[in-house]
């Protein structure tokens, strides 16, 4: 009972990312007389896993050999008639069950 509690303190206190080995490693530095095995064993019962780190993706790739599409904007930001200037943005949301697209139009004359 000592060794699973302590076990789960060790667990909890490294954020969850602590599997088995680092967990036993951790456990033998503190005094106990225990094997690997045993701490999979624990851990198997116990129904706890070490939960990975997601590694970072870059999605966007500015060095390509790619066509550009002009500025014609170029930072005029206040048209003299409507219908001149649409600009748009796109942004995504994670929600509980799947990602949402946001997206905004809109004429730069009358937003």
């Amino acid at each position: 009972m000592q060794l699973k509690q302590k076990t789960t303190e060790i667990y909890h206190k490294n954020r969850k990312r602590y599997g088995s080995p680092r967990i036993h490693q951790q456990l033998l530095r503190e005094g106990y007389a225990i094997g690997k095995k045993r701490v999979e064993r624990l851990m198997s019962e116990m129904g706890i896993q070490a939960v990975a780190k997601k590694k970072y993706k870059a999605t966007t790739d500015s060095v390509h050999s790619k066509p550009v599409a002009e500025n014609i904007l170029d930072r005029h930001f206040t048209p003299e008639k409507p219908n001149k200037y649409w600009v748009a943005d796109i942004t995504y949301i994670w929600t509980a069950e799947f990602w949402l697209y946001l997206e905004n139009i809109m004429d730069l004359y009358s937003r």
